[in-house]
């Protein structure tokens, strides 16, 4: 209640938070964490946080060492204003991956992060919106000028 000056905290009050967006069903919000102290761009951690349960959980936690996936964490502190998945389960970012920005999913059920660019030509991917499944991306690298693309999202299946 911003009239009665009656405003809830949601987050950790010792902690830097970055790029807070809510779900299409208006249920969650997700957002990314990291310390206050420390380097700049350092490995971010994606929090939800649940309007009803009013509960905060980890959905990506910070990652110290790439796990068996090739995946480093997350290094970009802007989640772009529009990126969740139609049916509020996705949320969708591009972030660097060794020597490569990759557009990634995360499951904010089971916190499984999927690269959506594995296996095309290595470049800088960067996702500037999603709507209702429709990724607009742009993409470049050394041998070529950046480029718009667009693409649907892929169906969740249960092995992803």
């Amino acid at each position: 209640d911003l009239t009665g000056g009656k405003c809830e905290l949601i987050s950790d009050d010792t902690k830097a938070i970055f790029s807070p967006r809510l779900s299409p069903d208006q249920c969650r919000i997700v957002y990314l964490e990291s310390g206050i102290f420390g380097p700049h761009m350092q490995c971010f951690r994606m929090l939800m946080y649940d309007w009803y349960t009013k509960a905060t959980s980890t959905v990506v936690d910070i990652v110290h060492r790439q796990n068996q996936d090739n995946f480093t964490g997350i290094y970009s502190s802007l989640l772009p204003g529009f990126c969740w998945s139609a049916d509020s389960q996705r949320v969708l970012f591009d972030s660097p991956q060794q020597s490569r920005q990759d557009l990634l999913s995360v499951d904010t059920l089971t916190g499984s992060v999927t690269s959506l660019t594995a296996g095309h030509p290595p470049g800088s991917w960067t996702l500037l919106t999603v709507d209702r499944d429709l990724l607009v991306a742009s993409f470049s690298n050394p041998s070529s000028p950046p480029t718009v693309k667009v693409g649907f999202l892929p169906t969740l299946t249960k092995d992803t």
